[in-house]
């Protein structure tokens, strides 16, 4: 059985280096729903897990020395 949408999404964002910037489009895995993930870019973004560039485009905060 395959691992649900979410933790696929969180895994790939993890294995990506802070300030990486990614296509919500490399993100539609084989069988998962394009609104899925788009549900859940958008609940990461909510979290300040990643930020929005632009439409379809995020991207991982750097983590600062001074803030954390």
């Amino acid at each position: 059985m395959t691992k649900p949408i979410t933790q696929r999404v969180k895994s790939k964002i993890s294995s990506l280096s802070d300030g990486v910037a990614f296509a919500s489009n490399s993100f539609y895995f084989v069988n998962a729903n394009k609104n899925s993930i788009e549900k859940e870019l958008s609940n990461l973004t909510a979290q300040g897990v990643i930020r929005r560039f632009r439409r379809g485009i995020y991207y991982k905060p750097q983590k600062s020395s001074l803030f954390g």
